[in-house]
């Protein structure tokens, strides 16, 4: 509406009326799953309509990138996850450190250890994680500067926990040493990515997860992995194997059910 001199209250009011407040839920989770979620977080102080619709969120996408304001983008992680609803199945997870800092390995693995509880907290048997750290993201060299006859020193232990809720687990981190969890199930595990890390047990620890806890494994990819000497996997549910780079392997032994 046009005025040729000064408007209404009434007009006023309505140019400045909010017209997404009043909209339903599932429409402006729809929209805000397309803004980044620091943004997101932030519509919880508009008003109390605001307070809680990020919570229910059906995908989390976390990226340091986008969080230059946020002191620690391991607290934003783990703050965003306490504040998560906790009567809403956990949604898809996707946590990029791509290198808007500069952090080291142990800044790097502290980040891993909050996004690994978001894994942890999966109820719902649709949750897809996903956890990348960027080469340009963590300075891999600063070990170099250490006088020759000093000893070397062993790269910082990433510990993955049991998920068993969740479908699809995808993990990008060059620099650290992975080490599998000995005891629970992946219940609905069904892909299994992993890149850039490195195992000391020889691969004890991967071959003990596929047989052991992983029953419904389907799709397992190892790319540029380091330490594994021998892989044994004895699984009736495993579809395809992907290796790559995978250089210090000296035994390989597959067992699996042939597909109908």
């Amino acid at each position: 509406m046009v005025c040729n001199g000064p408007c209404s209250p009434a007009v006023d009011d309505e140019s400045r009326r909010d017209r997404i407040s009043n909209l339903p839920d599932d429409l402006l989770l729809r929209i805000l799953v397309l803004v980044p979620l620091v943004e997101v977080v932030r519509t919880s102080v508009l008003s109390r309509r605001w307070v809680h619709v990020w919570t229910r969120l059906p995908m989390l996408e976390f990226a340091d990138d986008e969080a230059s304001p946020v002191a620690s983008f391991a607290n934003l992680v783990a703050g965003v996850i306490r504040g998560y609803a906790t009567d809403v199945d956990m949604p898809d997870v996707l946590i990029s450190v791509r290198g808007c800092f500069q952090y080291t390995l142990d800044e790097a693995v502290r980040i891993a250890a909050s996004a690994f509880l978001v894994a942890q907290r999966a109820t719902t048997t649709t949750t897809r994680f996903g956890f990348f750290v960027s080469r340009h993201a963590v300075n891999l060299e600063l070990d170099e500067t250490e006088d020759e006859d000093d000893e070397c020193i062993p790269p910082p232990t990433l510990h993955m926990p049991c998920f068993p809720m969740v479908t699809e687990f995808a993990l990008s981190f060059r620099g650290v040493e992975l080490r599998m969890p000995r005891t629970g199930v992946f219940e609905k595990l069904t892909k299994l990515y992993i890149f850039g890390v490195q195992f000391t047990d020889g691969g004890d620890g991967i071959n003990n997860a596929i047989i052991r806890q992983c029953p419904c494994h389907q799709d397992l990819e190892l790319h540029r992995v380091e330490g594994i000497k021998m892989l044994f996997l004895l699984s009736e549910s495993l579809l395809r194997l992907r290796l790559y780079k995978v250089m210090d392997l000296e035994r390989l032994l597959v067992t699996a059910k042939k597909p109908p």
